[in-house]
């Protein structure tokens, strides 16, 4: 588990101003997590999400129109390179493309030279597009430098085991970031358009994400980190992605996804369940907002003007506008509902609920050590499971506090318990 010091800073900061607000852009439907958010110019934009629907805006957000729908999809991921050619990625595997502004999609991930099991992350320069998968494993790369019509993949599962994020300043420089097992969130560097790569930096704890990442300009960005620690940080990097330090968001453990910064000092952070943090000194204080929970992508426009989507659809933050919207969201959340018995000794049941549909994986992670041993990786039905520890993995874990973890494609949450 890592060591941050969380200062006073948390108990005496100064109140932020209510100067600049967020609020929710028009009416959307309602139906899971609006996972991606994508514009090319402050008007013309795309969302997506567990839904398998797709919407399109031509005015900025204040009305949306379905330009998509297929429920047994669950996209993650848009990248648009103009008004006309875009991309949209799915947990299932599936990358779509259109060639008219999302009118009509077409799927092409057979024309990958490599398996691609669900893509969580698209970035483009220009006509590269650049995309990775999957938060469940395995860790792969591919890179188009022609509007996808010809491929390159790469096997990463040397450098992680798991890659959810991408984001390219040019066609050649670019960072990757996810998870590596037993070791945690790892970032990836590249100068040469992913010939090569370069670990520019990982966590300390099993199962943690380097989740989202910012890029503000050619020096300045920053990192989500997505954990089951007890206490919340981020990540910032001051020198182009070479290094980076880890800065402190909360001494608790928020979940947090995505992260967005409208300039190199104003910024948010979303816990899954939980509404914004906000910082106004560029990381190293923040306050709690009462707005927007589960957000999962930052998309900034321009100075001032940035998008958010997540649950409850797509919101806006515009730096003229005065005033703070609440929103309130009923959220849905699978959860471990019980352990047992609890302390063990030679095996334990678990029991959860999942409310939809979903990829399942399960580990038991010890708060000691950091490290994890996984129980199950499946993809599962709605309702109630139960799953047994068998002997033969409890005798692996010496006495001592452990968690078991479920993370699945709309939430991770984790319960407590002790091996005697």
């Amino acid at each position: 588990m890592r060591n941050t010091l969380f200062c006073l800073t948390f108990l005496i900061m100064g109140a932020h101003g209510q100067a600049q607000s967020w609020s929710p852009t028009g009416d959307i439907s309602a139906g899971g997590r609006y996972d991606d958010v994508e514009f090319v110019n402050p008007e013309l934009g795309w969302t997506g999400g567990g839904s398998g629907k797709i919407y399109k805006t031509q005015d900025g957000g204040d009305t949306w129109v379905e330009v998509f729908s297929n429920p047994i999809l669950s996209f993650r991921s848009l990248a648009f390179l103009d008004e006309q050619v875009g991309f949209a990625g799915t947990l299932n595997g599936i990358l779509f493309r259109t060639v008219d502004g999302g009118a009509t999609w077409e799927e092409i991930q057979n024309s990958i030279p490599g398996p691609v099991e669900g893509i969580c992350g698209l970035d483009h320069v220009g006509d590269h597009l650049f995309g990775v998968g999957v938060w469940s494993q395995p860790a792969f790369f591919f890179h188009s430098a022609d509007q996808g019509n010809t491929w390159v993949y790469q096997d990463l599962s040397a450098y992680a085991d798991a890659l959810v994020e991408c984001r390219f300043l040019t066609p050649e420089i670019g960072w990757l970031s996810g998870t590596k097992n037993n070791v945690g969130g790892i970032i990836l560097k590249t100068t040469n358009g992913g010939q090569s790569w370069t670990t520019v930096h990982q966590t300390d704890m099993s199962l943690e994400y380097v989740w989202k990442i910012d890029i503000v300009h050619d020096t300045l960005l920053y990192a989500s980190i997505e954990s089951f620690d007890e206490a919340t940080s981020i990540l910032k990097s001051i020198d182009g992605g070479e290094s980076w330090i880890e800065l402190p968001v909360s001494p608790l453990g928020l979940d947090i996804q995505g992260i967005g910064f409208i300039d190199a000092s104003h910024g948010w952070v979303s816990p899954r369940y939980d509404p914004l943090y906000e910082t106004l000194d560029g990381g190293f204080t923040w306050q709690q907002l009462s707005v927007m929970p589960g957000m999962n992508r930052f998309f900034r426009t321009d100075k001032d003007l940035m998008y958010a989507s997540g649950r409850g659809g797509v919101f806006r933050f515009d730096a003229m506008n005065t005033g703070t919207n609440e929103v309130k969201e009923e959220l849905p959340m699978h959860r471990i509902l019980r352990l047992s018995p609890n302390p063990a000794m030679k095996d334990m049941q678990v029991f959860f609920q999942l409310d939809v549909p979903t990829m399942v994986c399960m580990d038991i992670l010890s708060t000691m050590s950091g490290r994890s041993i996984p129980l199950l990786k499946s993809r599962m039905d709605a309702g109630q499971h139960t799953i047994v520890v068998p002997p033969e993995t409890m005798s692996q874990i010496s006495a001592g506090p452990y968690l078991i973890t479920l993370r699945t494609n709309e939430g991770f949450t984790a319960s407590h318990w002790i091996k005697q």
